[in-house]
């Protein structure tokens, strides 16, 4: 329940962020209810936002980080958000540090750019000290486990072309869009463009290549973080002038008549799916729960709900609970 709570909020926290993006870029408000509508029906909502991961998290992550420095929010607030980026998903310390540039260019005191720096670090060091008390390593190593558990998956383009049908074709029409339009040529008037671009340009391709084995694990989420790099920058055209915003609209448009289709057509399948797997889960951890003795551990792969529903000694295979799975892989 709190996870499935931590999606709807991650995706409507997104969702609302996007619309920000294009009201600060002055787009009326039928638009930014494009906008919002747009980031609500982006990507999978079933498997991906809504299936205990922090994807949407990330999503409203990145979006409300260039609004904070967009807006140049007080030092304090903006300096502990940008220190718990790196925990939602270690990639995002390079947006953080990137943002925290472009806002501390915009302080006229180097107190407040101190201040800032100062409250990051603090909250980082913090939570960097939690994970190594609760972890018994002071930087994760699951990346490496999960590498290792996929090695053998199909490859990112191979794995694409059976999910063309999916309500992931919105991501298709992003890059194919609005992606190409806005990536390849940022407004470089505008902060936000510049630091959202250079994000998406610097982290996929690391991704892409450090981590090419799991890339399309859980229907390619680790590919969402093009959908705010693309609705950001898309804002930003859609104030530069009629031409653009005509081209954006026309866009956006089409995607979501595409995600409208896609969603009510797999709506049932999908609720029936995640019902399913429920109960799957639910019987499994009762199974486990009659039948592990004090003492033992149990080797899971699908180990959120069983282990949201035992307290049980547990091992995620696949490294996202314990780094320790290098070595069982």
């Amino acid at each position: 329940t709190a996870l499935l709570f931590l999606g709807w909020a991650g995706l409507l926290l997104f969702s609302l962020g996007v619309a920000r993006c294009a009201g600060l870029e002055g787009a009326p408000e039928w638009l930014q209810l494009l906008f919002g509508l747009g980031a609500l029906l982006c990507g999978d909502l079933f498997r991906v936002h809504l299936n205990g991961l922090e994807t949407s998290l990330v999503l409203a992550a990145i979006i409300w980080t260039v609004i904070g420095t967009t807006e140049r929010w007080p030092a304090v607030p903006f300096g502990a958000f940008l220190g718990v980026l790196p925990f939602l998903r270690p990639e995002l310390a390079v947006l953080g540090a990137m943002c925290f540039i472009v806002w501390a260019m915009g302080q006229r005191h180097w107190r407040v750019r101190l201040t800032g720096f100062a409250v990051g670090l603090i909250v980082f060091a913090a939570l960097l000290s939690m994970q190594a008390v609760l972890s018994g390593g002071v930087l994760p190593r699951t990346g490496d486990a999960k590498t290792i558990f996929f090695d053998g998956a199909p490859g990112i383009i191979t794995g694409l072309i059976p999910t063309i049908h999916q309500q992931t074709t919105w991501f298709f029409l992003v890059v194919a869009g609005v992606l190409s339009f806005a990536m390849i040529a940022p407004n470089y008037t505008r902060p936000a463009s510049l630091v959202v671009t250079a994000f998406g340009l610097a982290v996929l391709p690391l991704l892409v290549v450090k981590y090419p084995s799991f890339m399309g694990q859980n229907h390619y989420r680790y590919l969402y973080i093009l959908f705010p790099v693309a609705l950001i920058n898309a804002a930003v055209w859609c104030g530069s002038g009629p031409r653009a915003r005509t081209i954006v609209v026309a866009l956006l448009a089409a995607s979501l008549v595409q995600s409208g289709w896609s969603l009510t057509r797999d709506w049932g399948e999908r609720a029936d799916e995640v019902a399913d797997k429920r109960g799957t889960l639910a019987a499994t951890a009762a199974w486990v729960d009659a039948r592990m003795r004090p003492g033992e551990t149990m080797l899971v792969h699908d180990i959120g709900y069983v282990s949201y529903a035992l307290d049980r000694p547990l091992f995620d295979i696949v490294g996202l609970r314990s780094s320790r799975a290098i070595e069982v892989n």
